[in-house]
């Protein structure tokens, strides 16, 4: 008889790969970011380049004193730090999702029981374990500077975790925005750079030379305004990593409800720091409201029907259903949400006192906000009118075409460049026009805010207004119409059926 066979003996683990406890999408993302020639090639020219800059920055300046060398050595440290960890690091996340899209290994992905949210969330934590990886290597370099004068080691560990907490949230942005098509791709950078040379791009260099880091004086992580800034960065971090996964999620998961729920968490937040007169505080409400505003225009470009699955609370209470439509996705209830954003925000600044010279700007500021409203749905309502298959409707392109070509012809309205093209006549006409359409009057209206509007402007508007929101009835009959159906049959339906 043979001898039985000898198991074989268990494989030994290896001490030079991930331990075991790692996200399986985590440990796929490191490998392949660490093994590729970009990394490794962006590793080295990083050493060589800060190698190169400091010994030709101590050569030139030790003859002029060591407190000149030292503000050198501190500027060109900064500004290493910055450009690694707020543009470099984050930007590789540009090609993440539509790498695997292109690829189609996204089905391939899904076989493996992983979630949508936990392949964006295993590429986020990479891209941001490589920046912390960077942040380490760049360490020894900002220990050279103890040699020509003194450090403030607790302010530099505190810039460089803000800086570390900047380039996460960036790196989401730019997760959501390789998931977009080709041309979003190309213009939102793009936008993103100008608007960021806008505010002072030159300045915020000038600032990292001068040894401040870009950014000035940040809080520390347990003061007010630190526990603040950290609530507001880990929202916007939540917000934009929901908006990359809706990219590749399947149409039976609604992950509306947690991108609109984070918009008014945001969006309440915004408005505690912005009425306890906190320094900055309008520029925060501002920036809030126009996250949410960002959000508002994902789901009104979304066109589809509610499924069964959605609705988690149909046969509840009254409220509770009205707040689940809210949360449905789809542009009629985006046209809901947007409304519950920004206009009893609005109508709370308008009519206070404090924040106006009198109660006409009030009133106007409140009145720009019905009109925020009017530019947001517009769009979506139009195109509620072509065929679910043209290419305009399909995919939420036509969306932002479509608020782009408006803005483009408001422009021209606000800067009478039409008057160049057509003549004078042509020109007053068209600002006439401008003046009562939606969206149109939201850009033009932007600037009557100080002034007050005219009462023959608010008029037509009002007008329109009516209009818009007897056709948003009459184009949305359908969509509330399965809604009430899904409502009426309760809750019993078994989790997951169509």
């Amino acid at each position: 008889m043979n001898a039985p066979a000898t198991p074989l003996p268990p494989a030994s683990a290896r001490h030079d790969d991930f331990p075991g406890w790692l996200p399986a999408m985590l440990v796929k993302e490191l490998r392949q970011a660490l093994r590729a020639r970009g990394f490794v090639g962006l590793f080295l020219t990083f050493h060589l380049v800060a190698i190169l800059v400091f010994w030709w920055t101590i050569e030139l300046n030790t003859a002029s004193g060591l407190r000149d060398t030292f503000n050198w050595l501190n500027g060109v440290f900064w500004v290493l730090l910055n450009v690694v960890l707020l543009l470099v690091m984050p930007s590789r996340g540009l090609g993440s999702l539509r790498m695997e899209i292109d690829n189609k290994t996204l089905d391939l992905l899904v076989l493996t029981r992983l979630s949508a949210w936990r392949i964006v969330l295993g590429k986020w934590v990479a891209l941001v374990a490589q920046a912390a990886l960077f942040l380490v290597a760049i360490a020894p370099y900002g220990v050279v500077r103890y040699f020509f004068g003194a450090v403030d080691l607790a302010a530099d560990l505190i810039m460089a975790g803000w800086l570390l907490l900047g380039g996460a949230t960036l790196a989401a942005v730019c997760l959501w925005v390789s998931g977009l098509p080709k041309l979003f791709r190309v213009i939102l950078p793009v936008l993103f750079f100008l608007s960021f040379q806008s505010v002072g791009l030159s300045s915020f260099f000038s600032a990292s030379l001068s040894g401040r880091g870009g950014l000035g004086r940040l809080p520390g992580p347990f003061s007010l305004q630190g526990v603040a800034g950290l609530f507001l960065l880990g929202l916007l971090t939540l917000i934009f990593l929901g908006l990359a996964v809706r990219r590749i999620a399947p149409p039976a998961e609604n992950h509306a409800r947690s991108a609109r729920l984070l918009g008014l968490i945001l969006l309440a937040g915004s408005a505690l720091v912005s009425f306890g007169g906190y320094p900055g505080a309008d520029a925060v409400l501002g920036f809030g409201c126009t996250v949410v505003a960002l959000i508002a225009a994902v789901e009104l470009s979304r066109d589809c029907l509610p499924m069964r699955v959605h609705g988690s609370t149909w046969g509840g209470r009254a409220w509770l259903r009205g707040f689940s439509r809210i949360m449905l996705p789809g542009w009629p209830s985006a046209v809901l949400f947007a409304g519950v954003a920004l206009v009893p925000l609005a109508l709370i600044l308008g009519l206070d006192p404090s924040r106006h010279s009198g109660a006409r700007s009030g009133l106007a500021v409140a009145w720009l906000a019905v009109l925020a409203w009017q530019a947001l749905v517009f769009p979506a309502l139009l195109l509620s009118y072509l065929p679910p298959s043209s290419t305009m409707r399909a995919g939420g392109t036509g969306y932002f075409v479509v608020q782009g070509l408006f803005g483009t012809i408001s422009l021209m309205a606000a800067t009478n460049s039409a008057g160049y093209l057509a003549g004078e006549n042509f020109a007053r006409t068209l600002d006439a026009i401008c003046q009562i359409l939606p969206v149109f009057s939201f850009w033009l209206g932007t600037n009557s805010v100080k002034t007050g509007f005219s009462p023959g402007n608010i008029i037509g508007q009002s007008v329109a207004l009516g209009v818009l929101v007897g056709l948003i009835w009459r184009q949305s009959r359908i969509y509330w119409g399965t809604v009430a159906r899904f409502e009426r049959s309760g809750t019993g339906n078994p989790a997951g059926s169509p």
